[in-house]
């Protein structure tokens, strides 16, 4: 089982779960984090610290990674991550 920091990690910032809906977006999609980087102008090693819930998103980021994956054909599910 992998372990998290503390501090600033998603959980800490209030936006616990964004790792596992964003690994979701990409596995249903068939997507893959450079294909997303690519898409969405955002760092595939900052998508990557994403999905390991390693680092917490700006709205910025969040904003363009949204529109990386509605460019890949797909709507997206953004349950209660928005709340």
């Amino acid at each position: 089982m992998r372990q998290r920091r503390t501090g600033s990690e998603p959980a800490a910032l209030g936006v616990s779960g964004f790792d596992e809906w964003l690994r979701t977006q990409l596995r249903v999609r068939r997507m893959s984090q450079r294909q997303l980087a690519h898409l969405s102008g955002v760092d595939h090693s900052t998508i990557s610290r994403l999905v390991l819930g390693l680092r917490a998103p700006s709205l910025a980021t969040v904003t363009k990674l949204v529109q990386g994956l509605r460019g890949f054909g797909h709507a997206i599910d953004t349950p209660e991550l928005f709340d």
